[in-house]
C-alpha cells in the first residue's frame, strides 16, 4: 500500500470535525418548556455556561465583568462584578464561609443592586463566592 498525504489527513479532519460538532450541540442552551421553575441558563459575558444548579469561576483578570441567568430570552437574574476596589466593610452582608474557612460566602439577595436590578459582586480584594439560592448557582469570583 503506498503512502498517500490525503490518508493520514483524512481520519483527522473526521475526528475534528466531531468534536466541534459536539461542542456545539453541547452549548446551546434548552428550550424554556424543558427547564425546571428553579432552572436557569447560565451565561457570563454572552457566553452560555451550562444550567442551574451549578457553581462557576469569574475571573477578573480575563475581564469577565457579567453573569447572566435567562430563561429563554428573558433576562432573569443579573450579576456585575465590579473592577475597582470597594472600600469599607462588607462583614453586614457576610452569609457564612467555605468549607475550608477561608473564602467568604454572600448570599446574592443581600448584595446592593444598580438601578436597573442588576446585583453588584463587590470587589474586596480577596475571592469570595457569591450564592443564589433561588436558582442555585454559586459564583466564585477570583482575580
Amino acid at each position: 500500500m503506498e503512502y498517500t498525504p490525503m490518508r493520514s489527513v483524512f481520519p483527522v479532519a473526521i475526528i475534528v470535525s466531531a468534536l466541534l460538532c459536539a461542542s456545539c450541540t453541547a452549548s446551546r442552551p434548552p428550550d424554556v418548556s424543558q427547564l425546571a421553575d428553579n432552572q436557569a441558563a447560565v451565561y457570563v459575558d454572552s457566553r452560555y455556561r451550562g444550567l442551574t444548579p451549578r457553581e462557576i469561576r469569574v475571573r477578573r483578570a480575563f475581564g469577565e465583568t457579567t453573569v447572566t441567568l435567562r430563561r429563554g430570552e428573558e433576562v432573569v437574574r443579573a450579576m456585575e462584578v465590579e473592577w475597582s476596589r470597594r472600600s469599607g466593610s462588607y462583614l453586614p452582608y457576610l452569609f457564612g464561609v467555605d468549607t475550608d474557612g477561608t473564602i467568604p460566602v454572600y448570599n446574592l439577595s443581600d448584595l446592593d443592586q444598580a438601578k436597573d436590578s442588576t446585583y453588584i459582586i463587590p470587589n474586596l480584594g480577596v475571592p469570595i463566592k457569591v450564592w443564589d439560592r433561588m436558582y442555585g448557582l454559586t459564583v466564585w469570583v477570583e482575580d
